[in-house]
């Protein structure tokens, strides 16, 4: 899945000799997409680029002293509520481009990037604990400029930390709407061992469009898009390697494991959207988080990354229905 130099590749290859199938385990239930599917994809009409995300208007927020982040938003007169959108590892407010404008203007839209990624504050090092403080900060933001009920709408490593944030009492959001999220993994003794120290060894901090993304997507088209735009810019500044430590630690997957049903517990409104060809965050496992959440599930056709992508419209129909339906 991940591309590695000769070197990293060693410890992977002597963990797998140690542990057979053990390691293997973690993409149980990996349902790999027929040629056909993955042809349809190739063969559809290339991206096509929507308004660039720096085109909106911005705010930053201070988050600490000396640090902010930057909101984009896109705001309506007697619009009737907020959507939050936090994007996931390695991206930025740039993954919601076409979000912005396909989600009706009955919603504003407000989209950030965590503290070191694309046109935030460059920091050294950072994890999910201080992107939860950044999107607390958002929150307080946004209702200083507007009280209407908030949504918060993520992807990936960005639904895991739109989760924890949720899961903290003081914070009061309307519902959540998660997109291909990472899930707890339920790690085996074994796995709790050595998966902490072979995944960083994947996990690239180059400015790269083949870097730790590399393979891991059906569809990569809103990553070239984001180098071809934004990469090598004085304001784009991605930091990949932030997560590593923290989103595989044994600890962080409990804590993940809890706010998933402290959510439930605290009756949040809470949609997961499946990919089922990820390769990511493999379906089963975003099933078992929506059964611990009591989310509703829908499954798209789709890779880790399509929904942001090539199946927009898709996604945002699915959401807006939703939202409808909660008022």
């Amino acid at each position: 899945m991940f591309k590695s130099s000769g070197l990293a590749a060693i410890p992977l290859i002597g963990a797998l000799a140690v542990t057979g199938c053990d390691l293997a385990r973690l993409q149980d239930g990996l349902e790999i997409p027929s040629m056909g599917f993955v042809q349809q994809v190739n063969d559809s009409e290339g991206f096509q680029a929507p308004r660039a995300i720096t085109g909106y208007d911005t705010f930053d927020v201070p988050v600490e002293e000396d640090l902010r982040v930057r909101v984009h938003a896109r705001e309506t007169p007697g619009a009737r509520a907020n959507i939050l959108l936090i994007h996931g590892a390695g991206g930025g407010a740039w993954v919601w481009e076409e979000f912005f404008e396909t989600i009706p203007r009955s919603y504003n839209l407000y989209a950030l990037s965590w503290r070191g990624h694309f046109d935030s504050a460059p920091v050294a090092n950072a994890d999910s604990a201080a992107y939860v403080r950044d999107q607390i900060a958002v929150l307080a933001a946004i209702a200083q400029r507007n009280n209407l009920p908030l949504h918060v709408v993520g992807h990936s490593y960005g639904d895991a930390t739109a989760v924890l944030m949720a899961a903290d009492p003081r914070v009061e959001i309307a519902s959540l709407h998660l997109l291909a999220p990472v899930a707890p993994l339920d790690y085996s003794t074994t796995q709790r061992l050595l998966v902490p120290v072979i995944a960083p060894a994947f996990i690239k901090s180059e400015n790269e469009a083949d870097g730790v993304f590399g393979g891991m997507f059906l569809s990569e088209a809103r990553m070239q898009h984001y180098f071809q735009r934004y990469a090598g810019q004085d304001f784009s500044d991605e930091k990949r390697g932030l997560i590593a430590k923290d989103g595989v630690s044994p600890g962080w997957q409990a804590q993940l494991a809890e706010s998933y049903r402290t959510v439930g517990v605290r009756g949040i409104p809470t949609q997961i959207m499946i990919a089922r060809y990820d390769n990511v965050v493999v379906p089963r496992r975003q099933r078992d988080a929506a059964a611990l959440a009591n989310a509703s599930v829908i499954a798209f056709e789709s890779g880790h990354y399509l929904p942001l992508d090539r199946q927009t419209d898709q996604v945002m129909l699915a959401i807006t229905a939703e939202l409808d339906r909660l008022e």
